[in-house]
């Protein structure tokens, strides 16, 4: 507390406490804070939400590239559908199959997509030739 002697002679006390307007401002100030943190965190929630759809999408990629590599020619497979079967039946997958320029190896490449959100895969897959009949002769018969 500081003291001083007025004009009278009276003795005034000066506090040294905040003024309203003061408060106000820190409460603007503090509000501002706040409102940023929340949209801080929302961003992350959202960001999160879309890099687990991705890895989601990517794995089931990666699934149907297993699945195309146990086909014995990729270009007569079934070239869209869903995964449904596992429970996402909101995802779809498509499959474009192209020539490698490598004698029985086909570029593949599997789009995996739910809503705007999509993951593309891209290998090579081996096509088995076909045995001919004149190829499975027994060796040295007699």
């Amino acid at each position: 507390m500081v003291s001083s002697r007025g004009s009278r002679g009276r003795c005034t006390v000066r506090r040294g406490a905040f003024t309203l307007v003061e408060m106000l401002v820190t409460i603007v100030i503090v509000a501002v804070a706040v409102v940023a943190v929340f949209r801080t965190i929302a961003s992350l929630t959202e960001t999160d939400i879309r890099a687990r759809d991705a890895d989601l999408l990517q794995r089931l990629a990666c699934q149907k590239m297993s699945e195309m590599g146990v086909v014995t020619d990729p270009r007569t497979a079934e070239n869209s559908g869903d995964f449904a079967d596992q429970g996402y039946e909101a995802v779809t997958w498509t499959v474009e199959v192209e020539p490698s320029g490598t004698l029985n190896v086909e570029q593949v490449t599997i789009t995996a997509q739910r809503d705007e959100a999509s993951q593309q895969i891209t290998g090579l897959i081996f096509q088995r030739p076909l045995a001919s009949a004149g190829s499975t002769g027994s060796a040295g018969g007699g």
